[in-house]
């Protein structure tokens, strides 16, 4: 069975974002332990994402999928990591790792529900300019983010034909 996600939408308050690469169909066998299914995705055309939010679906997402992210025990302090821990996402700088957004608690990617992540409005570096000392994990393209591997997909009862990854908006 090939499975992919379809990343609905980033929403900055600034502007909205124009585009979102489509993302490889992922083979995957039910009762298989999640496997990522983003690897990285590079969103365009956003400015500031501070205030705003990245939400991830699967199209005839069903109530017994779950979209998550790789979560850890304690932030990465390390300059420019992402870590996930609990429903918080970190940003390291050094020598702390900063909260810069959330998982929605709605749309937190189970029961068929999106994922969302929200971002802080009040992080450093909420455009993800490269000139702030990078981010490990993120790649910045001008006005643009790359999630390199943080998404992950489980499936827990569904069989059935292959989805196909489109692109999709609000």
């Amino acid at each position: 069975m090939a499975i992919a996600a379809l990343l609905s939408s980033v929403i900055s308050p600034v502007s909205a974002v124009t585009d979102v690469d489509d993302t490889p169909n992922v083979s995957y066998t039910e009762q298989e332990p999640a496997k990522l299914i983003a690897s990285g995705f590079t969103a365009t055309g956003g400015l500031i994402y501070g205030g705003g939010y990245l939400e991830v679906s699967i199209a005839d997402q069903t109530a017994e999928e779950t979209l998550a992210l790789r979560t850890v025990a304690t932030p990465d302090t390390t300059d420019g990591a992402i870590s996930v821990v609990g429903s918080s996402v970190h940003l390291g700088n050094g020598t702390t790792a900063d909260v810069i957004g959330a998982i929605d608690s709605v749309n937190n990617g189970t029961n068929g529900k999106p994922l969302r992540i929200a971002f802080s409005s009040s992080f450093s570096n909420s455009g993800f300019e490269a000139g702030d000392g990078g981010l490990a994990g993120w790649t910045a393209f001008e006005d643009a983010v790359d999630l390199s591997g943080q998404l992950g997909r489980q499936r827990r009862r569904r069989s059935g034909a292959a989805r196909r990854v489109h692109r999709g908006g609000q």
